[in-house]
C-alpha cells in the first residue's frame, strides 16, 4: 500500500492513534478514542477506544545503522479473556501490530501507519484487568549473501578451473578499482579486483560476475610483475548458467601472456591506461558503469532481499551518486550489513531510519538556509514548553579531519591520504570550503583531531574531498539539543531529520535563538501528546549572531 505521510493540514483536524492486532486469527483494533472508520468499499471498521501510547521515533546522527522507532502499549483492555487464550494455545507474544494515524473523515486506506512490528514483553492478568506491552520492529530478515554458495569455483561450476582456485568466488566489481604506478621495485598495485582461472586448459580468467560496462581491461601478473592493457572482455557462461566477464588469454586473443599457476589482477581505472576504463557491473539504474554511491546502495538492497523504501532511495540517489565507490566484494557478503559498515559513513546522511516500508534515508541538508526549511518554529506562538535546558554533546567534536584511501592491492595498506585543517590552506584552493569551517572552530574552541577515515572503497580523490567538506561542516562545532512539548501537537507532522528554524527569544524565558536553523532529532508521542528535540549544529556562513 501507498505510505501516506502526516501534512501541517491533517493536524488541525481531529486525529486518531490506531492499533491493530493480529492474534488467534483475529484482528483486535483500538484507537485514542472510540471511532468507526469506512473503508473505500464502505466496510465499517469499529476501533475501541482508550489506546494509550508512548512512540517514539529519533536518530542518532550521523550513526549508520539503521534506527527503529520505540513503542509501549499501557492499560489496555481487551474485549476477550487474555489467559484464558493463552492457555488454550495462542501465545501472546510475537503477535502483529500496526500503529497509524488516522484523519477524521479519511477513508481506512488512507490512514498514516508510523510502525509495523512484533510483540514483545508481555505483561498480563485475569479478565478485566488491562494489558501492558511494548513492540520491536519487523525484523529486516536474512540477508541473501553474495556471492552466494553455488557460485563458488569448483570442479562442477568449472570443470577445467586452476587447482589454485578452486573454492574462490569470482568477485562483483562496483565502479572502476584499480591504478598502478611503477617503481624501483616494480609495479605498486593499488586495490584493483583479483581475477580468477576458471579454465586452465583454455586459459580463461573471470574478472566479474555479470554483464559489465568494460569492453577492454588491464591485467597486471602479480607474480611476474607484468601488466598488459587493452584486454578484450569475453561473457562466459557457468555450468549453472550463471553470466561472468572473462578474459581469453589465448596470445591470438590478448595482449597479455597467461602462465599456470600465476595470481592475476584487473585494474580497472581510469588512469590505467587502458583504451576503455568502462568499469565493472552495469548500472541497472541509469547508463554506463554502477558507481555513484546513491545506485550502488539500491543496488546491493536489491540483491539482498531486504526491505527498503525503493522512493525515498531513489528520491536521494542523485545527490548521493556525487560519492563515488570503488571496490569489489568476492567472499560471501550480508549486503545492508557492508552498506552499514563501509558506505552510509561516508556519505552525508543524518540517519538511516526503519519505517513501515523499510529502511529509508534522512538526508543532511547542510546548506540549508532559513528560507528553505520546512518550519519556522516559533516557541511562544505555537506553545511549546521547554522540557529541560539546552545541553551540548561534544563527542564526536573535531576540527582537524584525515581520510585515508585507494587500498595498495599487495599489502591493503592506503596508498593516498588527505587532510584538512583549519591552518593556512596554501595553493591549494580546492579546501577552502571545509578551511574556512574549520579555521572558524579553531578560533573558538582547541584544536582537536577527529579519528582518521579509513576507508576501502574509495579511490577517487574528489569523493575523498567531499567526505571530508561535509564532515567539516558537520563535527566543526560541538551539537547542542534542547526538547520542548507541544500540547496542541499543530506541529506533530514533524520528521527526524526535517530541517526548521527555532525561536525562543520572549522576554520572560529569553534563550536568544532567533530563527536559528537546527533539525528533528526526535518526535516522542505520549498519547496525543508530542514532545521534539532539536539538534543545532553551527554555521558561521550561515547563522547570523546578534551584535
Amino acid at each position: 500500500m501507498p505510505e501516506y505521510a502526516l501534512t501541517p493540514n491533517d493536524v488541525r483536524q481531529t486525529l486518531f492513534w490506531l492499533l491493530e492486532l493480529t492474534w488467534a486469527s483475529r484482528a483486535f483494533r483500538f484507537a485514542t478514542d472510540a471511532v468507526n472508520i469506512l473503508d473505500e468499499d464502505s466496510n465499517t471498521l469499529v476501533y475501541t477506544g482508550g489506546l494509550s501510547i508512548q512512540f517514539t521515533e529519533s536518530m542518532s546522527l550521523f550513526n549508520p545503522a539503521p534506527a527503529t522507532p520505540r513503542l509501549s502499549i499501557t492499560n489496555l483492555l481487551f474485549p476477550v479473556d487474555v489467559a484464558e487464550l493463552i492457555e488454550t494455545g495462542h501465545p501472546f507474544v510475537q503477535v502483529s501490530v500496526e500503529l497509524s494515524q488516522h484523519v477524521e473523515g479519511d477513508a481506512f486506506e488512507r490512514r498514516k501507519v508510523r510502525f509495523r512490528g512484533r510483540m514483545r514483553l508481555t505483561d498480563y492478568d485475569a479478565v478485566g484487568t488491562p494489558v501492558a506491552f511494548s513492540v520491536e520492529a519487523e525484523r529486516r530478515g536474512r540477508a541473501v549473501l553474495i556471492p552466494d554458495a553455488d557460485a563458488e569455483v569448483t570442479t562442477t561450476t568449472w570443470p577445467d578451473a586452476d587447482d589454485i582456485t578452486l573454492g574462490d568466488f569470482v568477485p562483483f566489481v562496483i565502479g572502476k578499482p584499480g591504478h598502478n604506478k611503477s617503481s624501483v621495485g616494480g609495479i605498486q598495485y593499488t586495490g584493483g579486483s583479483p581475477a580468477v582461472t576458471i579454465d586452465d586448459v583454455n586459459d580463461f580468467l573471470a574478472i566479474c560476475e555479470g554483464l559489465i560496462a568494460a569492453t577492454n581491461v588491464v591485467i597486471i601478473d602479480t607474480d611476474a610483475q607484468a601488466r598488459t592493457t587493452n584486454n578484450p572482455v569475453t561473457h562466459r557462461v557457468d555450468a549453472l548458467g550463471r553470466t561472468f566477464a572473462t578474459i581469453d588469454m589465448d596470445p591470438a586473443s590478448t595482449q597479455a601472456t597467461y602462465i599456470a599457476g600465476n595470481k592475476y589482477q584487473v585494474d580497472w581505472s581510469s588512469d590505467s591506461g587502458s583504451a576503455d576504463a568502462g568499469g565493472g557491473i552495469v548500472n541497472p539504474f541509469n547508463t554506463g558503469v554502477l558507481r555513484g554511491a546513491g545506485d550502488v546502495i539500491r543496488w546491493a538492497y536489491d540483491l539482498s532481499g531486504v526491505p527498503f523504501d525503493t522512493g525515498r532511495w531513489a528520491a536521494v540517489a542523485d545527490i548521493l551518486n556525487a560519492f563515488l565507490i570503488d571496490t569489489y566484494i568476492d567472499s560471501a557478503t550480508d549486503l545492508p550489513r557492508w552498506l552499514e559498515k563501509h558506505v552510509f559513513p561516508l556519505l552525508p546522511l543524518a540517519a538511516v531510519l526503519q519505517g513501515p516500508n523499510g529502511v529509508y534515508p534522512v538526508l543532511w541538508t547542510r546548506n540549508v538556509k532559513s528560507t528553505e526549511v520546512v518550519a519556522n518554529i516559533d516557541v511562544e506562538r505555537d506553545g511549546l514548553s521547554p522540557t529541560g535546558p539546552v545541553r551540548y554533546e561534544g563527542g564526536q567534536f573535531g576540527n582537524e579531519l584525515r581520510i585515508k584511501y585507494a587500498p595498495r592491492g599487495d599489502n591493503g595498506r592506503s596508498s593516498r591520504s588527505r587532510t584538512v585543517t583549519g591552518r593556512d590552506v596554501g595553493a591549494d584552493t580546492s579546501i577552502v570550503q571545509p578551511f574556512q569551517i574549520l579555521r572558524s572552530s579553531q578560533l573558538q574552541y582547541e584544536r582537536k583531531a577527529r579519528k582518521t577515515i579509513t576507508t576501502k572503497v574509495i579511490r577517487d580523490n574528489g569523493t575523498a574531498l567531499r567526505i571530508l567538506s561535509w564532515q567539516a561542516a558537520a563535527y566543526a562545532f560541538p551539537w547542542r539539543f534542547v526538547s520542548y512539548r507541544q500540547e496542541s501537537a499543530s506541529l506533530g507532522w514533524l520528521r527526524p531529520g526535517h530541517p526548521v528554524t527555532l525561536t525562543h527569544d520572549h522576554t520572560d524565558y529569553n534563550r536568544h535563538l532567533t530563527n536559528r536553523v537546527c533539525w528533528v532529532s526526535a518526535v516522542e508521542w505520549n498519547n496525543t501528546t508530542p514532545t521534539y528535540t532539536f539538534v543545532l549544529i553551527d554555521s558561521p556562513a550561515r547563522d547570523t549572531r546578534p551584535t
